[in-house]
């Protein structure tokens, strides 16, 4: 879904969505790898990591991708009515 809202950011707004992208990914990359860490931990005995911080840590991550998200249709909304002065854009900077 992100990559393909992504694609909707054209010209100079595209170095906008490569780093939307690039964010997402690093999200996911750190993501396994904690997963990975905690497994390894685990398997080592270690009975410390709580089922509720894993919880909250998902969480967040979650509430972290849907903001990235959200932001980026609304970017692409406010470029694909810019100009249209009864539209009113959802970020006070505008898109240039």
């Amino acid at each position: 879904m992100l990559k393909e809202e992504a694609k909707k950011l054209t010209g100079a707004h595209r170095d906008v969505s490569k780093f939307i992208v690039h964010v997402a990914d690093r999200i996911n990359d750190k993501e396994q790898g904690h997963y990975e860490e905690v497994a390894r931990a685990r398997i080592g005995g270690d009975h410390e990591i709580s089922g509720e911080y894993e919880a909250g840590l998902r969480k967040g991550l979650q509430l972290a991708r849907a903001a990235i998200l959200e932001v980026l249709e609304e970017t692409v909304d406010d470029e694909n009515h810019k100009g249209d002065k009864h539209y009113r854009p959802h970020f006070k900077d505008g898109i240039q």
